[in-house]
This record gives structure tokens, sequence and C-alpha cells, in this order.
């Protein structure tokens, strides 16, 4: 449990620091599904629960359970989202408009270089 803490707050801290000091589109997306994450996971004592799962589906890790038991269960990895949960599609969605950010950035900056070559 002890490294389940150490581990969230890292990723929080670190995160919380790289989306004020660069201000990334989509960060506060990663920021909540990280905070969804961490809670659910911190409340269950270190193991993040999966709802709708079949009790015959054996998890690669310890760190999942599939027996549909917990606190904050909306928060939990659901079947219903192809197993993944809440925070999963924040983190998901901050990522895609990061990504989407980051393509248009690229080729804006593509077509400026383009511009000053052509008019050289």
């Amino acid at each position: 449990m002890a490294f389940c803490y150490l581990f969230w707050i890292t990723t929080l801290a670190w995160i919380v620091r790289y989306i004020i000091g660069a201000k990334v589109k989509g960060g506060l997306f990663v920021l909540m599904g990280i905070t969804c994450n961490a809670s659910v996971t911190l409340v269950n004592g270190g193991v993040m629960p999966s709802i709708g799962v079949s009790p015959t589906f054996q998890p690669a890790s310890a760190i999942w359970n599939v027996s549909g038991k917990g606190q904050w269960l909306l928060l939990a990895d659901q079947a219903a989202l192809y197993r993944f949960s809440i925070g999963d599609m924040f983190l998901i969605a901050g990522l895609l408009i990061f990504l989407i950010g980051a393509v248009r950035f690229a080729h804006n900056n593509f077509r400026q270089v383009e511009n000053i070559v052509e008019t050289g």
C-alpha cells in the first residue's frame, strides 16, 4: 500500500508541475483521470476494482480485483467501457487533445517554413 501512495503522489506531483509550467492543452483531463484512478485505488487498498468482469477471469497482476466489491465503484474499471475506468477515459481524452494540438502546431510550423523557403 505504501508503494501505491508513493506512486500516485509522485505521478500527481509530476503531472501538476508539468501542466502548470507548460500550460498543456488536455492537461486538465489528464489530471482528472489520474486523480480518479488514484482515488479509487487508494480507497480500495491499492487495488483497482473491476465491475462486470467474469468471475473466472484471472487478472495478469494482483492490482485488479474482479470480485466487483469495493468502494467508489463508479470510478472502477467497467466491463461496459471495455474494461476501462472513467479515469482512463479522461486520460485518453487528455492525450488525444494534446496530440491533436501537437500535430496542429507541427503542421503550422511546417507551413511557415515552407512559405519562408518559397519566398526565400
